[in-house]
C-alpha cells in the first residue's frame, strides 16, 4: 500500500514534519523484529526563499504497519521542482534495516504559487521480512 500526502507550505511557517515512531505491539501481539527508531519526512524553510527537505525509512512499525520506503519531493504549480528522493529500508530475510537519510530542497519563487511538500510512504504488513 502507498500513502500519499500533500502540504501546502505557508511562507514564514518555518517546518513541515510527518513523524511516525516506532508502536509495539498490542496486548498479546507479538514484537516485531525491526530498526527501533522513527522514519520520518521533514521540510524545513530557510530564511523565506529555500525549502529543504529529509526523508528516512527505518522500516519500523507503526499502527500495524511496517514503513519500508519515505519519499519526497516538491511542486508549484503541479511542476516538480527539485528532485524527488526515496529513503527504502532492507530486509535480510530476518529483520529489517532503516535506510539513509535522503536530502532535497527546492528555490521558493516569491510568486503567487503555493510551493507544496509531497510525501508518499510505502507501508506492509509487519509479518513480511
Amino acid at each position: 500500500m502507498v500513502d500519499v500526502q500533500q502540504v501546502e507550505i505557508t511562507r514564514g511557517a518555518g517546518e513541515i514534519v510527518f513523524d511516525w515512531p516506532e508502536t509495539g505491539p498490542k496486548h498479546g501481539g507479538v514484537t516485531p523484529q525491526a530498526t527501533w527508531g522513527s522514519s520520518y519526512a521533514i521540510s524545513t524553510e530557510t530564511l523565506e526563499v529555500r525549502f529543504d527537505g529529509k526523508a528516512k525509512a527505518a522500516g519500523n512499525v507503526f499502527v500495524d504497519k511496517r514503513i519500508i520506503q519515505v519519499c519526497i519531493w516538491y511542486t508549484r504549480a503541479g511542476v516538480q521542482k527539485g528532485d524527488k528522493v526515496c529513503s527504502n529500508a532492507t530486509s535480510d530475510g530476518f529483520r529489517w534495516t532503516a535506510g539513509p537519510e535522503r536530502t532535497t530542497w527546492c528555490w521558493d519563487d516569491l510568486s503567487s504559487d503555493h510551493t507544496i511538500f509531497n510525501m508518499s510512504r510505502a507501508l506492509i504488513s509487519p509479518k513480511v521480512f
